[in-house]
């Protein structure tokens, strides 16, 4: 079966194709510079998908030659855009030109990077296409994206400049996004020696409409568990306020190994999560 992807599908591919390589940054730096040049790359679609919306054959370079088939340059992709009232300012302008030249530079010359560097630039690109999208489309990227790689976008998007992200319907700090993701892996509390599952968003009872709306404390949508100390949060014992109840409930820590969750391997981080600061601590 042939396949057959649009040019918006083509460019998701290729973000999260740059965040898998992201996440293998710590065994595999060289991977930092496929992460920059697929990023690149699936920006590039992004501007091509939005020009096409406008009209198919934008995207063509010689628009009196439609067989020809050859698409529009980047540069020239963003000239027509603007000239279509998408909004591009000086700035983002000049992030497209930089992405352009990183990725021709990584495929054809010398690579002469530090991987901090590599990584601050794969984040600075994902960061114009996670605006772009919102801005151009009408919805988040992150909805597109496949769930296995929204630890490595969460994580990238504590490297956003802007202090302020839409994540899942919700604006929120830029490093909260992360935090969010790392509170799915406190699946359990111990109350009084006894493991209790915790509480889902959208499983506490409370009158909500229908589809819920996100959290409007921790951000998290419906069938997520919420941010560790979320006011919204039910005690899976009392049924009460999890954070002010009489329980006194600790969050037990589920860990990943080899990429898997591991529900038998349990460790307590009572710590784990510190909403005012944004620091972790360290493992027991």
């Amino acid at each position: 079966m042939p396949l057959r992807l649009t040019v918006r599908e083509n460019a998701y591919h290729f973000l999260e194709q740059s965040l898998r390589h992201v996440d293998t940054a710590d065994t595999d730096e060289v991977g930092l510079k496929f992460a920059v040049i697929l990023a690149a790359q699936g920006i590039e679609l992004l501007l091509k998908a939005r020009l096409e919306m406008e009209h198919p054959l934008l995207v063509l370079s010689d628009l009196d030659k439609p067989k020809q088939r050859t698409t529009v340059s980047v540069d020239a992709a963003v000239v027509r855009l603007k000239r279509s009232g998408v909004a591009i300012d000086a700035a983002d302008e000049e992030r497209i030109a930089r992405a352009r030249r990183l990725r021709n530079e990584f495929m054809h010359y010398e690579v002469n990077a530090t991987a901090e560097q590599m990584m601050t630039t794969h984040a600075d690109l994902f960061e114009f296409a996670h605006v772009f999208h919102l801005d151009a489309f009408g919805s988040e990227l992150h909805d597109q994206l496949n769930p296995d790689v929204w630890v490595s976008e969460a994580i990238t998007m504590e490297r956003f400049t802007r202090a302020m992200v839409r994540y899942q319907g919700s604006t929120m700090v830029a490093w909260f996004p992360s935090q969010l993701v790392d509170a799915q892996f406190v699946r359990d509390v111990e109350i009084e020696g006894s493991l209790f599952d915790r509480v889902p968003y959208g499983n506490e009872g409370l009158p909500l409409p229908k589809p819920h709306p996100p959290c409007n404390d921790c951000g998290a949508i419906e069938g997520q568990l919420h941010h560790f100390g979320c006011d919204l949060e039910s005690c899976p014992r009392c049924g009460q306020q999890l954070i002010s109840c009489d329980c006194d409930s600790e969050p037990v820590w589920t860990p990943v190994i080899n990429g898997v969750r591991a529900p038998s391997v349990r460790k307590n981080r009572s710590t784990r999560f510190d909403s005012e600061t944004n620091e972790d601590q360290p493992a027991p």
